[in-house]
Order: C-alpha cells, then sequence, then structure tokens
C-alpha cells in the first residue's frame, strides 16, 4: 500500500510559448503567448523576474516601465491548480531609443 496513483497528484499545466513581441515603445512593449489549456494564470517574468500576471484565457499583457534602448528577456509560464510550469522560451526585445 501507500501507492497514490499519478491522477491524484497535482500536475503542472503545459509550458506555454513567447510567440511574438510587439507595440515596442522606448519603455514598453506586449508580450503574447500561446494558450495553455488546462492554465489558469499565467506569469510573466523579465530577465527571470516575475514582472506580472494575467488570468487565462487572456494570453497577452502590456507591460511597462522599461530603460530605452535596453534589451530584455521575457519568458512566460502557466500556472494550474497552484502550480508553476517550467518557464517557456526565452524571447529577447530591445526597447526603441529616443531619438
Amino acid at each position: 500500500g501507500g501507492l497514490v496513483s499519478a491522477s491524484t497528484v497535482p500536475q503542472s499545466a503545459g509550458i506555454p510559448t513567447v510567440v511574438s513581441v510587439t507595440k515596442v515603445e522606448v519603455d514598453s512593449f506586449q508580450v503574447s503567448w500561446s494558450a495553455v489549456a488546462s492554465a489558469t494564470t499565467y506569469n510573466i517574468y523579465i530577465d527571470q523576474e516575475l514582472k506580472g500576471s494575467t488570468i487565462a484565457p487572456v494570453c497577452f499583457a502590456d507591460l511597462t516601465g522599461f530603460n530605452s534602448g535596453t534589451s530584455y528577456q521575457i519568458q512566460v509560464s502557466s500556472i494550474k491548480d497552484g502550480i508553476e510550469s517550467t518557464l517557456s522560451n526565452s524571447f529577447v526585445v530591445i526597447t526603441k531609443t529616443n531619438c
């Protein structure tokens, strides 16, 4: 005895994929990622630091407060039943510079 069936062990949802970064400005941009079927929440990481989250099925986020002409690494994770997935692929964006 003592075995736990796999179905009772909480499983993380799938890993999202960062699809695009648009609306890039000097201090902001919008991140879009692929939806994960069973996710309830998505976390957005910039340079591996949690910057924001959305409630599924929203799979994009407008992020602000960045420095101009700077490179940022974006990753997204999904959350299901309080368990976070592995971080997604890394997508690099460079904000615009002031003229």
